[in-house]
């Protein structure tokens, strides 16, 4: 389950920093419209498998597209990774419309990042309720 979550989260890092590279390059560019999805899609997956492992897990790594593999390899798992998380959701309600992205059902959209963030709100009352001496 680790690996398969971290390779899904490499996926999304993976894309935001490609998406970053053909925005910035002097080639065709993808319309301003999607690139925001792209970017909002792949923080509503990034923010979903975090937010699994760390209820799963409890301390995990949190590595992001701006890190390389060599460095991501080194982060240590003693930071909160709820903030994170949260701004991962909220980028993602920031980005995604509230319709599906091209009208594809099942895809991520406004919505569904707005019942995660909610969802996350909930977990960290509940955990804090559970685990008074935690991080936060």
């Amino acid at each position: 389950m680790w690996r398969v979550y971290y390779e899904g989260i490499g996926r999304c890092n993976l894309t935001l920093s490609l998406l970053k590279a053909v925005q910035e390059g002097s080639g065709e560019k993808l319309s301003d419209q999607r690139a925001k999805e792209i970017t909002g899609e792949a923080r509503l997956l990034r923010g979903h498998y975090y937010f699994f492992l760390a209820r799963v897990f409890r301390d995990i790594p949190y590595v992001d597209e701006t890190m390389s593999t060599q460095d991501a390899a080194k982060v240590k798992n003693d930071k909160d990774v709820f903030p994170m998380i949260e701004a991962d959701f909220k980028a993602a309600i920031d980005n995604l419309p509230a319709e599906k992205p091209l009208g594809d059902v099942g895809r991520g959209d406004k919505r569904a990042a707005q019942a995660y963030l909610g969802k996350l709100y909930l977990y960290q009352k509940s955990m804090q309720k559970r685990y008074p001496c935690s991080r936060k």
